[in-house]
């Protein structure tokens, strides 16, 4: 809101842009004494609306995609493992086979903060 009072600024008078800036500080302040804050607002409104909730969802994926391919060092569009788990010769224990396919990945620069 601050951004649209000072965009607006040119060609509004400088009491409504004023009352703007005080509604938008008392909203502020309001979201600031909620226990859980803006995230709790969020929580509670994607409750009630499916849009939010999709948006959330699609905010939360991608932050989670960005952080593991910062973790890992890298990313890939389609990952499929294979386990085989075969008797070994003694017969007593069990040998594991893991394959992994990887479908558009790409390497990260670990000192960048995405990729």
């Amino acid at each position: 809101m601050r951004i649209f009072a000072d965009l607006a600024s040119r060609y509004a008078d400088p009491a409504s842009i004023s009352n703007l800036l005080a509604a938008t500080e008392r909203f502020e302040q309001l979201l600031d004494t909620v226990p859980g804050g803006r995230a709790s607002i969020d929580a509670q409104i994607s409750e009630s609306s499916h849009v939010a909730l999709l948006k959330r969802e699609h905010i939360a994926k991608q932050a989670s995609f960005k952080s593991m391919s910062f973790l890992l060092g890298h990313f890939c569009d389609v990952l499929t493992t294979t386990l085989f788990l075969v008797p070994s010769p003694n017969g007593r224990r069990v040998d594991g086979i893991e394959i992994q396919r990887r479908i558009g990945s790409a390497a990260c620069a670990r000192a960048r903060r995405w990729c």
